[in-house]
């Protein structure tokens, strides 16, 4: 007996990696603790201008995606007492003296972030990865997705983090450069890198935002 073995279609190049038919937009972390001028990152002396001068664009392309159809979902680190890993109290401190508890001010979104809409998924994940420990990827599933586009913070740490468990799903995965952000530009510039060799295109949001532009006024033409 032989076996009809089919695999899924190969995407080749970033307009078919991204379109908009099986594509979301994942918001990562922008989070008061992660991005706010007073939150527990900005308490320890770091720079927040590199985050801060990126969420106008993670707003725009939120924008741009519902308007052309993408689907949104937005990630929030959410850490409970009761769920703290202890590799992570060991690295950071213990729960009372961390960033993102669950129901703080720290781990609400960013009063400037473009809030979730009636609809849209919040998925709440107990450390940096998306895909742990979360629903994820049957949410990304259910909707036939099967390309991620990555906005958000921080681009060396939750963001990489997640694309990373993505990548080893099946998931394409594209990182937004001038939408994402760490606390230093080294630090970005080594996660472009890393990004761009091991897990998907590294591109502008203005690149992504013309080819579902591109795929709707075709589509309309068709009508």
């Amino acid at each position: 007996m032989s076996a009809d073995c089919r695999h899924p279609r190969v995407f080749n190049g970033v307009e078919e990696i991204v379109h908009p038919d099986h594509t979301a937009l994942i918001v990562v972390d922008v989070q008061n603790d992660f991005a706010h001028s007073e939150g527990f990152i900005a308490k320890f002396g770091l720079d927040m201008s590199h985050i801060q001068a990126a969420l106008p664009r993670v707003n725009a392309v939120i924008k741009d995606a519902r308007r052309l159809g993408v689907k949104v979902i937005y990630l929030q680190e959410w850490i409970r007492r009761d769920t703290i890993l202890p590799n992570f109290i060991t690295q950071f401190g213990d729960f009372d003296h961390i960033a993102v508890r669950a129901d703080t001010w720290g781990s609400e979104f960013h009063p400037d972030l473009v809030k979730p809409e009636p609809g849209e998924a919040i998925v709440r994940k107990p450390c940096y990865d998306g895909f742990q420990d979360t629903n994820l990827d049957v949410t990304l599933r259910a909707s036939g997705i099967k390309t991620c586009v990555y906005a958000g913070f921080a681009s060396n740490v939750c963001v990489e983090a997640t694309a990373r468990h993505g990548f080893v799903q099946g998931y394409y995965s594209v990182l937004l450069a001038d939408a994402t952000a760490a606390g230093t530009t080294s630090e970005h510039d080594a996660c472009q890198t890393t990004f761009r060799v091991f897990y998907g295109p590294v591109v502008k949001t203005t690149d992504v935002v013309d080819i579902w532009t591109k795929v709707q006024q075709t589509a309309g033409a068709v009508r």
